[in-house]
């Protein structure tokens, strides 16, 4: 992967002649605009709010472009304070723990700030308090993210919607789950291969561990890696009498080693090679590989549908898009094995991925 380095006000200047080529407007929370001409991206409430899904793409694909001083940079900008901004921080003092008393201070006090692993003893890592999304970078420390005319905040468990944009009910949700405007979406992991409407794990690849076992940790000595192919479903109502809906699938990547703290995450950089995917009847993209920054968790963006608008009433809330069948392989790794890179499949045509494909640029987030 290309690495692009950013510093300072290039940083800002950059930013926004990308997002001018992207066709995006931004601005701050500090810079007044006519409501018929509300830019793509704006803070509100000390939150993101923009336009329309294509524009998360867009500035999703402008950051990934950048290193943490040029995303520091830009949050600075917009008047903004990211989640991922306050979690580099944490990151960069839990890096500092020298022991396991050292970590359990630590997790005491941030425990309503991070999220800890509360199954596994010998687990010392620490994540986002929020459940896995490609739209972390976008996110305010409270989780929360606005598109078009819908809130959306990310919980520990999953994400809950307020359609009509309504910061009172979401801030109150529970006095609201009644509500047809209202809704928790409870992202659920059930296991392997599972693709109930309330899941977004499709696959872990555990039964792919070139160890031999059938576990979703793949183990090399101090190191372990796990592979998760997911998919996000969205709904938002953008103007009167009328929905987007969107399938967005991903692949995330997460390592650790193993430490006088336990197994704890660190920064590595991650891998993929040869990567086949086929969703529904479209044809098969390929992409020769890709090798990360130096990152926690990597993401890899796959596929987005496309974008499905319906009429609807405005005090309702139409179905989810049902999911495409999905069939994807590659061979993936990390830094700090002498091993790999190794094969992984999730198949579900009944041939793939065929002799012909077409290239599609795939790159980590």
């Amino acid at each position: 992967m290309k690495k692009i380095y950013f510093f300072g006000l290039v940083t800002i200047a950059v930013f926004f002649t990308a997002c001018k080529d992207d066709g995006i407007t931004v601005t701050d929370q500090r810079n007044e605009f006519d409501l018929g001409t509300v830019p793509d991206v704006y803070v509100e409430n000390d939150y993101l709010a923009f336009k329309d899904l294509s524009t998360v793409d867009s500035v999703l694909h402008v950051l990934s472009q950048m290193t943490r001083d040029g995303k520091d940079a830009w949050d600075t900008q917009m008047g903004f304070i990211s989640a991922r901004s306050k979690f580099e921080k944490l990151f960069d003092e839990y890096e500092q723990l020298a022991s396991h008393d050292d970590f359990l201070t630590f997790k005491e006090k941030y425990k309503d700030r991070l999220t800890f692993n509360e199954t596994d003893e010998d687990d010392n890592s620490i994540d986002y308090p929020f459940f896995p999304t490609p739209l972390t970078p976008l996110l305010n420390t409270d989780g929360i993210v606005k598109i078009g005319k819908s809130l959306f905040q990310y919980t520990k468990s999953g994400r809950i919607a307020v359609y009509d944009g309504n910061l009172h009910k979401l801030k109150n949700f529970e006095q609201f789950r009644g509500d047809k405007m209202v809704e928790l979406l409870t992202q659920t992991q059930t296991g392997i291969k599972t693709r109930s409407t309330e899941t977004t794990m499709i696959d872990d690849f555990a039964d792919d561990n070139p160890t031999g076992s059938i576990n979703r940790w793949w183990r090399f000595g101090k190191k372990r890696l796990t592979n998760e192919l997911m998919v996000e479903k969205w709904r938002i109502w953008y103007a009167d009498n009328e929905w987007h809906r969107q399938n967005r699938y991903f692949f995330r990547q997460r390592g650790q080693k193993k430490s006088v703290l336990g197994w704890n995450d660190y920064r590595t950089e991650y891998w993929f090679y040869n990567l086949y995917l086929k969703i529904g009847s479209d044809a098969t993209r390929y992409g020769a590989g890709d090798t990360s920054n130096e990152l926690q968790t990597a993401t890899v963006n796959l596929y987005t549908s496309p974008l499905n608008v319906i009429n609807y009433p405005n005090d309702q809330t139409p179905s989810y898009l049902g999911l495409s069948a999905i069939s994807f392989k590659c061979e993936v790794g990390f830094r700090g094995t002498s091993e790999g890179p190794f094969p992984i499949i999730h198949q579900e045509h009944s041939t793939f991925p065929g002799s012909n494909w077409i290239g599609e640029n795939f790159q980590y987030n």
